[in-house]
């Protein structure tokens, strides 16, 4: 398992904040992993969202609302949006729609699994407020 160090940036926090509140005031839907959905898939979820009343433009799939232990699964009754062969969920439609997965400080993944777990409990164990975490090597590539 690599190393892995906390964000002390106090910007990341700022940046993450206003990336969510950009994508608000737009209205532009967005997957957990900070991705973008593509056009075809943005119109559906943006009237899902008016629709439904959802306020959070974050969207995820079953598997990613089950499988990332800091949302808590699906509410019971919570009923997918269908995209093609997508079926996605409004973030606000988990247990815990407040949650902020770990991730990459850099590019913006959620870190898998077991990691999540680790790098979850480090994060309360230490008192960090931020969900961003960096790895040595992601650091050294961006001071060089």
């Amino acid at each position: 398992m690599r190393r892995c160090f906390s964000s002390l940036f106090a910007s990341s926090t700022a940046l993450a904040s206003s990336a969510t509140a950009n994508a608000l005031q737009n209205r532009t839907m967005q997957s957990i992993s900070g991705r973008y959905f593509p056009r075809e898939i943005q119109a559906p979820l943006q009237e899902a969202a008016q629709t439904r009343g959802y306020k959070s433009p974050l969207w995820l799939t079953k598997e990613a609302a089950m499988g990332l232990d800091c949302y808590g699964g699906l509410k019971e009754g919570a009923l997918p949006v269908r995209v093609g062969d997508r079926e996605l969920y409004n973030v606000e439609q988990t247990v815990h729609p407040d949650a902020q997965p770990m991730r990459s400080f850099l590019s913006g993944s959620i870190y898998p699994g077991r990691l999540q777990e680790v790098l979850s409990q480090t994060r309360k164990e230490r008192g960090f407020q931020s969900p961003l975490w960096v790895t040595a090597d992601e650091l050294k590539k961006s001071e060089a």
